[in-house]
């Protein structure tokens, strides 16, 4: 039987040499090759764009190319812990917490920040620094605190630390004396958290990938909604009404990874498809 043009005998798209190259090239610029301690992260990119079309293809070689991969975690922790020693200039009372739910029921990544960064910190003579793993509990009284200080790798919708706010503020918090420090933020997160009267400081702000444009080359922002949109139907890609996974939770439109790959980042980096012969592995398996 005559095979189609284009395509092997197992139905995958064939790449040129031109499409590896600068798919090679994209994961260059993102900084994925050097912190690819698995050693196989190229083989495992170009096999995901074997299983897509030409323009699907195109579309995910942009967005590989500006994935925001973070290898140096903890130098940005020490840039943290610097920051922080920088605002405790009053003899008072500080606090630092991680990020987490009013009520918190697993570990999360901010509570392994919080350590790291409680470890490494030097705090000044004269003023106290107070260590709380759980910032909403019933204990707590911020009437005569001067700085909350709150600590994450990640924020990306804004929506556990607003919900954690709101619990505060009927402690005595006013959002001014609220100080947020992560390693990547994504700009939605910023602004409402700025909104509210808080300070957030982040060292990677990180945008919609296709929503601003920032992720899909030369392509128009609808016809990249359109090409991405045949990805997560094709390989059927996880999505709901209420989070949008096929876009990140909260339709945050992501591109990072830190020591996993966050909910918020395009799904086709971190979901995964298989009736038995895994159609979509993932990139990044959460």
């Amino acid at each position: 039987m005559r095979q189609k043009a284009g395509y092997r005998n197992n139905q995958r798209p064939v790449m040129d040499i031109n499409e590896l190259t600068r798919l090679g090239q994209s994961l260059e610029s993102s900084g994925m090759l050097k912190a690819d301690y698995r050693g196989n992260l190229f083989d495992v990119i170009a096999d995901r764009a074997g299983r897509l079309n030409a323009k699907q293809r195109a579309l995910f070689t942009e967005l590989v190319a500006r994935f925001t991969y973070i290898n140096n975690y903890n130098a940005y922790i020490f840039d943290i812990c610097t920051e922080i020693e920088s605002i405790l200039t009053k003899n008072g009372k500080y606090i630092i917490s991680p990020l987490v739910s009013y009520r918190p029921s697993k570990v999360k990544s901010g509570e392994v920040v919080f350590y790291d960064i409680t470890t490494t910190i030097r705090v000044p003579r004269g003023i106290e620094l107070k260590k709380e793993r759980h910032p909403a509990s019933k204990k707590m009284d911020y009437s005569n605190v001067n700085t909350l200080i709150i600590v994450d790798d990640f924020i990306g919708t804004g929506d556990q630390l607003l919900s954690l706010y709101s619990h505060l503020r009927e402690r005595g918090l006013n959002a001014s004396k609220l100080h947020v420090f992560t390693i990547v933020a994504c700009r939605q997160a910023i602004s409402r958290i700025e909104y509210i009267g808080a300070n957030i400081s982040t060292r990677f702000i990180i945008p919609p990938a296709i929503r601003s444009g920032s992720g899909i080359g030369e392509l128009s922002i609808q016809n990249a909604y359109d090409v991405y949109e045949t990805i997560i139907s094709d390989k059927k890609i996880r999505k709901t009404d209420n989070t949008g996974f096929g876009y990140g939770y909260g339709r945050s439109e992501a591109l990072v990874c830190l020591k996993r790959v966050p909910n918020n980042t395009l799904a086709i980096f971190w979901n995964e498809w298989t009736d038995g012969r895994r159609r979509w592995p993932a990139i990044f398996p959460r």
